[in-house]
């Protein structure tokens, strides 16, 4: 995603940098300056940690959230319900003049 403009901003409470860039420990972790900046939240952990990280997304407005392939936490879906809570698979952008779509992967 990096090698196509995106920029990524790791949350990983353990450690400092990922790709390039700092690594924040939470969401809320964030400046307000950062989190309004960001379009999707991809999710890469198990189910279990899934509610803390969603709710985290809903408090910082970011209006779209991928579950990787496997990823499923029902008590999270019914709190984003009416939010983009999406997954099954990778995350696939597509450009087009305007627009940035976002949807599964088809590899």
């Amino acid at each position: 995603m990096q090698a196509a403009g995106y920029k990524i901003v790791p949350v990983n409470p353990k450690i400092a940098e990922a790709l390039g860039e700092k690594s924040y420990p939470s969401l809320l972790e964030m400046s307000l300056e950062v989190r309004e900046k960001i379009d999707l939240v991809d999710v890469f952990r198990r189910p279990e940690y899934v509610d803390e990280i969603v709710e985290q997304a809903i408090q910082s407005k970011i209006p779209a959230i991928w579950l990787q392939e496997g990823v499923i936490n029902e008590r999270a879906a019914e709190g984003a319900k009416g939010r983009n809570l999406c997954g099954d698979g990778p995350v696939r952008f597509e450009r087009a003049p305007g627009a940035i779509r976002v949807g599964r992967s088809v590899s």
